[in-house]
C-alpha cells in the first residue's frame, strides 16, 4: 500500500494487479491513487493509462454502467490531450466490456476501431490483441471462416518470448476451431502448446494456463479418455484454489460437470452445478458462461429420466441463444432437443429438431467453409514452417558468420592444408543444412498438392452425382408419368395388365429412392453417424407408415455420434439396416423391431432385433436378401451375424473396427 501512494508508475500496476481479482475495490483505490499523483506530477499519459484500467477493472466486477462512465472520460482526457498511445487501448478495454455484455454489435466496432489505430501506430502487439479479439466474436457467431482469418493474422505477428499470454489466447483459440471441425488430435497439438507456454516463463498467467487445462478435459472426454481428462481437471481444480481465484473455479467446473455426466457420477455432477451457478451469480457471469452449465444441467435430466425437465430447459437456452444469434449453440441445443424427444419417443419430433442441428450445422461450418478452413490451416502451417525455415537461416548464418572469422584466425595462425580441411568441412555442413530444408520445403509442397488432388476428386464426385440427379433421374421420372398417363388416357380392362404397370411404376419409384441414397453417398466423402441417424430416421417414419402395427425403438450411443465413415461404409451399412428391417416387417410377424448402435472398446456394434416367429438358421436356405447383407458387410470390412431361433425372434449383429481407434 505504501508502494502504491508513491510516484512510480510501476508500483501502481504491481499492486493492482495483486489485487485486482481477490479484493476488486483496493484495487480500485490503487489507479485512484494513481491518477491523483499522476495529476499533481502534471503526468498527462499515465492519467489516461489509468482511465483506461479503470474501465477494465469496473468490466472484470461487472458494472457495466462504470465502466462506460469511464470509458466516455478516458476517450474525452486521450483525444483533448493528444495522448494517441491510450485512446485505442480505451476502445479495446470498452469492446471487451460489450463483449461481457453480450453486445456484439458495438463490441466488434469498437474492436475494429482500435485495431485500425493501433495499425497506423504500426503497434504490433496491439494489432495481435485486437485480431484476437474479433476473432472471439466471430467464434461465438458461429463464423468460423472469419474467426480464423483473425487468428491466422494474429498468430503470424506474435513473438512467443515476449508476448507468452497472446500466444497462450491464440493457441486455445486456434484448438477450439479444431475441435469445431472434428479434428480432435490437432486440437490436442494447440491446447498442448498453450499449456507449455503457460508453464514457460515466470508462469504469471494463471488464466490462460487454467483454460488449457479446461479444453484439455473437454477434448479428452469426447474421445473417451477419461483418466487423463480427469488429470487434467484435477489439475485445473489445484490451481484455481492454490491462486485463490474463484473466478478460475468456476472456469474449470464447466469441462469438469460434463465430465463428471458421461462417467455417470451424478451426485457429484449435481453438486458440482449447485457450485457453478452459485459463482456465476457472484461473479455476474452472462449468458453465453452460463450456458455449458445449464446445457449440462439438462444432460443430467435426461440421464435420470426427466425428459420433460431437459426439454422445458433446453427451450430456454434456446430463445436465448436465437435473441444473441449464438449460432453454434443453437446446432448444438437442436441435437440435445432431438435426443430427449428420441427418449420420450416422440421420434416426429426427434427427427423435426435432428434436421435442425443439421441444417444449423452445415449453415456455420458448411462445405465452403470447411474448404475454406482447410486451406486457412494449410496457410497456418506453411506460415509456421516458413518461420522455422527463417530462423534456420538467420542461425545458419550466425553459424557461417562465426566459421569465417574462425577460418581467418586459423588462416594466420595454420598451415594451408589445415586452412583446406576446416572450409571442406564447413562447405560439407552448409550443403547438409541446405539439403534438409529442401527436404523440409519439398513435404511442404507436396502436403499442398495432395491436399488440392483431393479437392479435385471431391469435385469430381458432385459432378457425377449432379449427373446421376438430372439425367437418369429425370428419365425414371418421365417412365413414372408415362405409366400413370397410360392408365389414366385408357379405360384398361386387361387386370393383368393394370398390375404390371402398377408393378413397373412401383420398381420406378424404388429406383428412384435407391438412386438418391447411393447419390447422398457419392456427395460426401465421410459419412458420420449424425447423418447416418437422420437416414434412419425417415426410413423408420415410413416403415410406421406402411405396417403402424409394429413399435419401432432406434437408439444410437452420444459417444459415437461424430464418428466418421467412408462414403461406401455409409451406404453400405445403411443398406444392411434397410434390409435386416425390410425383413423383419415381410416374414418375422413381429410386434417390436429394435435398432441400437454402440461403441464397445475397439469397435462400433449395431444390432438389429425382433420379436417375431423366428427361423433355423441352419436349415432355412440364405436367399439373396441375407447374402447381399453379408457381402455389403464383407466388403467394408466388417463382422456380421444372424442369431435367431423359432418362435424367440432374430438378431442381426454388425461389428466393424473403430476408425478414430485405427487411426
Amino acid at each position: 500500500m505504501a508502494f502504491s501512494q508513491g510516484n512510480d508508475p510501476d508500483s501502481v500496476y504491481h499492486w493492482y494487479e495483486r489485487d485486482r481479482e481477490k479484493n476488486p475495490e483496493k484495487a480500485l483505490q490503487h489507479i485512484l491513487n494513481g491518477i491523483k499523483k499522476a495529476e499533481k506530477r502534471k503526468d498527462k499519459y499515465h492519467i489516461a493509462a489509468y482511465l483506461v484500467k479503470l474501465i477494465e477493472q469496473k468490466n472484470f466486477i461487472r458494472d457495466y454502467d462504470g465502466a462506460y462512465r469511464d470509458f466516455k472520460k478516458a476517450e474525452k482526457y486521450c483525444i483533448d490531450n493528444k495522448i494517441d498511445g491510450q485512446l485505442p487501448c480505451a476502445y479495446s478495454q470498452y469492446a471487451e466490456t460489450c463483449y461481457n455484455m453480450e453486445d456484439f454489435a458495438h463490441a466488434m466496432q469498437y474492436f475494429h476501431l482500435a485495431d485500425s489505430i493501433f495499425a497506423s501506430q504500426k503497434d504490433g502487439i496491439g494489432v495481435v490483441i485486437s485480431k484476437n479479439n474479433i476473432a472471439n466474436i466471430y467464434q461465438v457467431q458461429g463464423k468460423y471462416d472469419l474467426a480464423i482469418k483473425n487468428l491466422l493474422d494474429a498468430a503470424r505477428n506474435v513473438d512467443t518470448t515476449q508476448y507468452r499470454y497472446i500466444k497462450v489466447e491464440i493457441f486455445n483459440n486456434i484448438s477450439e476451431l479444431y475441435e469445431t471441425i472434428g479434428e480432435n488430435h490437432k486440437a490436442q497439438q494447440m491446447a498442448r502448446s498453450a499449456m507449455a507456454i503457460a508453464l514457460g516463463g515466470k508462469r504469471d498467467n494463471p488464466q490462460g494456463l487454467l483454460r488449457s487445462y479446461a479444453h484439455l478435459t473437454s477434448l479428452l472426454t469426447d474421445q473417451g479418455k477419461y483418466t487423463e481428462a480427469e488429470k487434467y481437471y484435477n489439475k485445473g481444480i489445484h490451481l484455481a484454489d492454490s491462486t485463490k481465484l474463484e473466478s478460475l473455479r468456476f472456469d474449470i467446473l464447466r469441462p469438469g460437470i460434463a465430465l463428471k455426466v458421461i462417467q455417470d457420477k451424478m451426485p457429484e455432477a449435481k453438486q458440482m452445478v449447485t457450485e457453478a451457478i452459485a459463482l456465476g451469480k457472484k461473479y455476474k457471469k452472462n449468458t453465453s458462461e452460463m450456458y455449458p452449465i445449464r446445457a449440462s444441467l439438462a444432460r443430467i435430466y435426461l440421464f435420470e429420466g426427466q425428459p420433460a425437465k431437459a426439454i422445458s430447459l433446453l427451450n430456454e437456452l434456446l430463445n436465448e441463444g436465437r435473441q444473441l444469434d449464438r449460432r453454434d449453440d443453437i446446432a448444438e441445443i437442436y441435437n440435445e432437443l432431438s435426443q430427449a424427444y428420441e427418449k420420450t419417443g416422440d421420434f416426429k419430433k426427434a427427427l423435426q429438431n435432428h434436421k435442425l442441428f443439421v441444417v444449423h450445422k452445415d449453415s456455420i461450418l458448411g462445405r465452403e467453409k470447411q474448404k475454406y478452413f482447410k486451406d486457412a490451416q494449410v496457410k497456418y502451417e506453411t506460415a509456421i514452417k516458413e518461420k522455422q525455415l527463417a530462423q534456420n537461416k538467420i542461425e545458419l548464418l550466425k553459424k557461417s558468420s562465426e566459421s569465417k572469422k574462425k577460418t581467418n584466425a586459423i588462416i594466420m595462425l595454420a598451415a594451408l592444408v589445415f586452412f583446406l580441411a576446416v572450409l571442406s568441412y564447413l562447405i560439407y555442413r552448409q550443403q547438409k543444412l541446405k539439403a534438409g530444408q529442401r527436404e523440409k520445403e519439398f513435404q511442404l509442397k507436396a502436403a499442398i498438392s495432395q491436399i488440392e488432388t483431393q479437392n479435385k476428386l471431391q469435385e469430381q464426385r458432385l459432378s457425377i452425382s449432379r449427373d446421376l440427379h438430372d439425367n437418369i433421374g429425370a428419365q425414371l421420372t418421365f417412365i413414372i408419368s408415362s405409366v400413370d398417363n397410360v392408365k389414366f388416357g385408357f379405360n384398361l380392362q386387361n387386370t393383368k395388365l393394370n398390375d404390371k404397370l402398377d408393378n413397373i411404376s412401383d420398381f420406378t419409384k424404388s429406383t428412384i429412392l435407391e438412386l438418391r441414397d447411393t447419390i447422398w453417398a457419392m456427395n460426401h466423402a465421410e459419412i458420420s453417424f449424425e447423418e447416418l441417424r437422420s437416414r434412419i430416421f425417415n426410413f423408420l417414419e415410413k416403415a410406421k407408415t406402411a405396417k403402424g402395427s409394429i413399435a419401432y425403438t432406434f437408439h444410437l450411443d452420444e459417444s459415437i455420434n461424430e464418428m466418421k465413415l467412408s462414403s461406401l461404409q455409409g451406404i453400405n451399412m445403411y443398406r444392411t439396416i434397410q434390409e435386416a428391417v425390410n425383413n423383419a416387417i415381410k416374414y418375422a410377424e413381429a410386434t417390436k423391431i429394435v435398432i441400437e448402435a454402440k461403441s464397445e472398446k475397439d469397435r462400433i456394434v449395431i444390432q438389429i432385433r425382433d420379436n417375431g416367429i423366428g427361423f433355423d438358421t441352419k436349415a432355412t436356405d440364405r436367399g439373396n436378401g441375407l447374402g447381399n447383407m453379408k457381402k455389403r458387410m464383407k466388403e467394408i470390412g466388417a463382422e456380421f451375424d444372424i442369431k435367431s431361433a423359432k418362435d424367440a425372434g432374430t438378431t442381426v449383429m454388425i461389428s466393424l473396427q473403430n476408425k478414430d481407434d485405427n487411426a
